[in-house]
């Protein structure tokens, strides 16, 4: 039902706003969407009524849950990071300040050097690699 806002369907959106109605609600008693409530309401400057201000207050709560939230995980983020400049994980792994932290590689011969790059091999790529 597309029919244009006139006069009479105002006084009816009207008297369904002032009856606390909610956008559903009045959607469906229109024949129209939701949004197309949500938008002329808007258009027009109107408010939904709330006499005990439930739903602001609900509103509220929960974007204080949410800052709260928020704030909790900016805390823990960063204890986090300072535990990890502590210990030398905040670095670059090509950073000078990052393999000063590594210890020092064990001295290997070349045929222990290359059975270890035959491990990597075949844990990168699987064993068919190697076939």
């Amino acid at each position: 039902m597309n029919t244009p806002w006139g006069p009479e369907r105002l006084a009816e959106l009207r008297q369904h706003l002032d009856n606390g109605l909610s956008y559903t609600r009045i959607a469906a008693a229109m024949g129209v969407s939701r949004s197309t409530i949500a938008g002329k309401l808007d258009r027009l400057g109107w408010r939904l009524v709330d006499p005990d201000g439930a739903a602001v207050r609900a509103k509220a709560r929960e974007r204080k849950k949410k800052a709260r939230k928020r704030a909790r995980l900016r805390r823990e983020k960063l204890k986090a990071d300072a535990a990890r400049r502590a210990i030398g994980l905040g670095y670059s792994k090509t950073s000078p300040e990052y393999r000063n932290k590594l210890p020092p590689a064990p001295e290997m011969t070349k045929t222990e050097l290359r059975a270890l790059l035959a491990q990597a091999v075949l844990n990168t790529t699987g064993a068919r690699a190697c076939r």
